[in-house]
């Protein structure tokens, strides 16, 4: 390519990729024909190709969706506005299949692409659910299939999340898009986005419904695994920590294998994720971590009884210093009734003192945890804490038999799955 001609091409496709609307995306078109040119087409590839080695998302997709733009103008044949392209038909949206006898519409999934941009949120899930399965219908994956497997993991993460329709069915189409997405998003090719994949893969085995729960488990252990061989501290911090952190609950919950061994492997998943999840700059993903420490302690089967109890108690103190009602209430009231359970499991120091301890978390921890709004934590704080009562040294003890009763009738009032056990087993979750 000429030198003049390139600095003309490479002028002209800044221009574009930066234009702030599609009108303005138009306009360019029609001053610089150049933009439709092979040599244009290569040495944008080429740019979408660095910023995918570079790990950069943002401007991958943004550049990608540049790219679709630019591919669909040439086809057309010639450089007419988007808004005159012949639009999707609605018959074939709402029947789910591609529309692929039409020229896409750009401006439409243009527009879907922006507002998929915008932040997230659960509220959000929903509407971006939506989002997704439009863009999907206007995008072939021959056409653009890195825009197509993004989408497809969007979907997967919006599905996730979403609080409507039925989270076991939300969960396999989830399952499904991810997997989906991998057939493109290949380690080999983009590790980066493989090994972010892997670990929203191994989220959504984590809270599947359906499938074998042991299954489940070591499904979700493999995928974390298998994207920390690509995560490190250095290159992807704030996801390799995550991953850590579901590795390590993952671990926790695990059926198969040496308990004791398991517990271990979580407690050095949880240590090695405060490397990085400190107090100072990451404070409540520091104060989660912690709690969730002190849950590994509180279980622990090696080391000494007795100590493991007091570390919990040491973590879930310190994590209450992060963590308020007033700003995390859900850690927070976690945290107390945890905190709860490892005072009614306590050795050390004053027994009636440490059912007072226990006492005091689970009623604080109640005053957020609702019949309505965490029926399961909610049965199980008052199961424990009817337990307290029942083993309580101060007070009159005909008092606190009663208090203990009404406890238990109460926790029997809510049906759930979790209550039923909690119920059956007259155990501490």
């Amino acid at each position: 390519m000429p030198d003049r001609f390139f600095k003309k091409v490479s002028d002209a496709l800044h221009d574009f990729v930066n234009a702030p609307s599609s009108e303005a995306s138009r306009r360019l078109i029609e001053t610089h024909p150049e933009l439709l040119s092979e040599e244009c087409a290569l040495l944008l590839e080429s740019t979408i190709e660095e910023y995918r080695r570079h790990g950069n998302k943002e401007a991958f997709e943004a550049l990608a969706l540049r790219q679709t733009l630019l591919r669909q103008y040439r086809e057309a044949g010639e450089a007419r506005t988007v808004e005159e392209l012949p639009a999707t038909s609605s018959s074939k949206l709402s029947s789910g299949e591609p529309a692929q006898d039409h020229p896409v519409s750009s401006a439409h999934l243009e527009s879907i692409l922006n507002e998929l941009e915008e932040p997230a949120h659960i509220a959000s899930m929903p509407r971006r659910v939506d989002l997704c399965r439009q863009a999907l219908q206007l995008i072939r994956r021959e056409d653009n299939e890195r825009l197509w497997a993004s989408l497809k993991g969007e979907l997967g993460i919006s599905l996730s999340q979403t609080p409507r329709g039925e989270k076991a069915e939300n969960l396999e189409e989830a399952i499904l898009c991810y997997r989906q997405a991998l057939e493109v998003r290949t380690r080999q090719a983009v590790p980066l986005e493989w090994a972010t994949t892997m670990m929203n893969l191994g989220s959504a085995y984590r809270n599947r419904i359906q499938g074998e729960p042991a299954e489940n488990i070591e499904e979700q252990i493999r995928c974390c695994r298998q994207a920390l061989e690509v995560m490190t501290r250095q290159v992807m911090p704030v996801e390799w920590a995550t991953t850590l952190m579901n590795l390590g609950s993952a671990y926790i919950n695990r059926i198969r294998g040496d308990r004791a061994e398991n517990i271990e492997k979580a407690i050095r998943c949880y240590r090695q994720a405060l490397e990085f999840r400190t107090r100072r700059t990451r404070p409540v993903d520091w104060a989660i971590t912690m709690m969730n420490l002190g849950i590994a302690y509180s279980d622990r089967i090696r080391g000494e009884r007795t100590e493991n109890i007091e570390e919990a108690i040491r973590c879930y103190r310190q994590a209450l210093e992060v963590t308020t009602r007033q700003a995390t209430p859900i850690e927070w009231a976690t945290t107390m009734m945890n905190l709860g359970n490892a005072y009614g499991d306590r050795t050390q120091g004053e027994p009636a003192e440490n059912v007072e301890e226990a006492i005091q978390s689970y009623r604080q921890a109640l005053e957020v945890m609702t019949r309505h709004t965490m029926p399961a934590e909610w049965v199980k704080t008052m199961t424990n804490l009817g337990n307290a009562y029942m083993n309580r040294i101060r007070g009159e003890r005909a008092e606190n038999i009663k208090e203990a009763s009404l406890c238990h009738r109460q926790a029997l009032e809510v049906e759930t799955p979790q209550a039923q056990d909690a119920h059956d087993q007259g155990q501490k979750p």
